[in-house]
């Protein structure tokens, strides 16, 4: 995803708000988001991250989460999705957006990751 114009693209198709926190460090924030290529953590590992402007960028996530299905096995399911994030200084939110969710075992998953990559960003701020 080294395209600035196909990320712009996609981020047209990622309008639903998963997640806005109010923080007091977002520079410090956007400056570790540039830096990070990839990254694991949990069950979610980045696979690529492209700046759209000075304020948004596009995440592209693998998750790979184990769920009970049916007669109580476990089956893992692979998860590719797609984020936008927007840092609105004027406010000092940090906003997460996603496509459309259509199972809550996704709405669920793409919360996880937002919260849990938010808490990553405030490690040590």
């Amino acid at each position: 995803m080294n395209d600035p114009e196909y990320a712009t693209f996609i981020a047209e198709d990622l309008y639903d708000e998963i997640l806005k926190k109010n923080h007091n460090s977002l520079a410090q924030m956007l400056d570790k988001l540039r830096i990070l290529k990839s990254y694991s953590f949990n069950k979610f590992t980045i696979n690529a991250i492209q700046e759209i402007n000075d304020n948004q960028f596009i995440i592209n996530v693998l998750c790979r989460s184990k769920e009970n299905g049916f007669r109580s096995t476990a089956e893992t399911h692979f998860y590719d999705l797609d984020f936008k994030v927007s840092f609105d200084f004027e406010k000092n939110n940090i906003l997460f957006y996603s496509g459309p969710n259509y199972e809550l075992s996704e709405k669920n998953i793409k919360t996880e990751f937002a919260n849990t990559f938010f808490a990553e960003l405030t490690k040590g701020l």
